[in-house]
């Protein structure tokens, strides 16, 4: 069985309403992360809605209503 490797920085008292705990190294981090995160989103969104219509240009047999259903549809809206 392997074991849980804690040889790492432990986070102990973390209080995010302390601005201490806010320094820019921290900010930059948050920062470069998530807006990676918002562009691999943006793509993986993005890229079959873009590519489905081509598909028949290069040589799939495909009806229209077939190509409706490659791209994947947006989500459920959710409940209050």
């Amino acid at each position: 069985m392997s074991t849980l490797d804690t040889s790492g920085r432990v986070l102990t008292g973390w209080n995010p309403e302390e601005p201490e705990n806010w320094s820019a190294k921290i900010a930059w981090t948050t920062l470069i992360v998530s807006t990676y995160s918002m562009i691999l989103a943006f793509c993986v969104w993005f890229l079959p809605s873009a590519i489905a219509p081509k598909l028949t240009e290069i040589g799939f047999k495909l009806t229209e209503s077939q190509l409706y259903w490659l791209p994947p549809p947006p989500p459920p809206p959710r409940r209050p």
